[in-house]
C-alpha cells in the first residue's frame, strides 16, 4: 500500500516563518492515520491532550480502533512557553 509507481516530482516548501505560537501543535503523519481517523477527531485529540505523547497515544489508539489497514507513523510537536517550564 502507499507510494506510487509513477515518477512524481516533489517540490518541498520549508519555512521557519512564522514560528509556532506558544502552545501551538504540529502534527506530521502518514495516511495510516488520516485514512482511518476523521480530521475533526484528530483536531479534537490534539486540542484536548496535555502533552504530545498523550496526543500520539490517543491518535494511534483511534486508528487501531478504526481498523488500522496501513502503517501508522506520526510525530506530534508542541511549542512550550519557556516562561512556564520549570
Amino acid at each position: 500500500m502507499g507510494g506510487t509507481s509513477f515518477l512524481v516530482e516533489v517540490e518541498p516548501h520549508v519555512s521557519v516563518d512564522p514560528p509556532l505560537a506558544p502552545g501551538e501543535t504540529l502534527l506530521l503523519c502518514s495516511d495510516g492515520l488520516t485514512d482511518m481517523v476523521l480530521n475533526q477527531v484528530i483536531d479534537d485529540s490534539l486540542r484536548n491532550t496535555k502533552t504530545p505523547l498523550q496526543s500520539a497515544r490517543k491518535l494511534v489508539a483511534k486508528a487501531f480502533a478504526a481498523g488500522a489497514r496501513d502503517n501508522i507513523s506520526l510525530i506530534v510537536a508542541r511549542r512550550s512557553d519557556a516562561r512556564n517550564v520549570p
